[in-house]
């Protein structure tokens, strides 16, 4: 297990197994990925409306078996953090990490640091 991050004590930690989703909350619109239960697959890719992403959340919470989310900390997480953190585990990660990150040194030892994996 993940321990959760200090900004969300009292939450849950993060399974090692089963499918998790990441998003990257906005005001107007979201960025919202669900993976495969082994994590090696996005099976699932949105840019939703925030409500559109909850609706989604709770769909693949009861549906897909949904093990935790890896929240962006930008506009609007700590909103998201509130809500999600009774349903599910949330680890909130660097909302200034990009997909291009993950491939360098300094992205992939601060996400080993922490554990997350996607």
């Amino acid at each position: 297990m993940i321990p959760a991050p200090p900004s969300l004590s009292g939450t849950l930690p993060l399974p090692l197994v089963g499918p998790v989703a990441a998003l990257d909350p906005g005001r107007s619109k979201c960025g919202l990925v669900l993976t495969d239960p082994g994590r090696m697959v996005i099976r699932r890719a949105h840019v939703l409306p925030p409500e559109r992403c909850w609706q989604a959340l709770q769909s693949w919470r009861n549906e897909e078996g949904l093990s935790g989310v890896i929240l962006g900390d930008g506009t609007g997480s700590s909103a998201w953090a509130d809500r999600l953190a009774p349903l599910l585990p949330v680890v909130l990660v660097p909302d200034s990490l990009s997909l291009s990150d993950f491939s360098s040194a300094p992205a992939s030892s601060a996400l080993a640091k922490n554990h997350v994996q996607v």
